[in-house]
């Protein structure tokens, strides 16, 4: 939402307000009837913080190509997650299992 300078003027002047009298947050926002979150956004911005930070997102699954394992043949799987953990099986193990470990 896009606030006029009149508009900002006047929530800024709100926090200047707060700082003054001494009272808390919750406190504050009771008195003046205004919504706690609304406080908040206008105090990071009175402060010179961003109105979000958007968070980085690290896949929740990675498709893995899996190749046929031959019969007698002792072949281990090893699956590494982005922060460095490891998991490593030393045992033929069915895709079903796999997908429930990964999840």
């Amino acid at each position: 939402m896009k606030y006029t300078a009149e508009e900002r003027q006047s929530k800024l002047a709100m926090i200047t307000q707060w700082k003054e009298s001494k009272l808390t947050q919750n406190e504050f926002c009771r008195q003046h009837k205004i919504s706690f979150h609304n406080f908040q956004y206008w105090y990071g911005i009175a402060q010179g913080k961003p109105k979000y930070k958007p968070k980085k997102k690290s896949p929740v699954f990675l498709q893995l190509p899996a190749a046929p394992v031959s019969q007698g043949v002792n072949k281990q799987i090893e699956l590494i997650y982005p922060k460095g953990h490891r998991l490593i099986f030393y045992y033929p193990m069915e895709l079903a299992q796999l997908r429930q470990l990964i999840r």
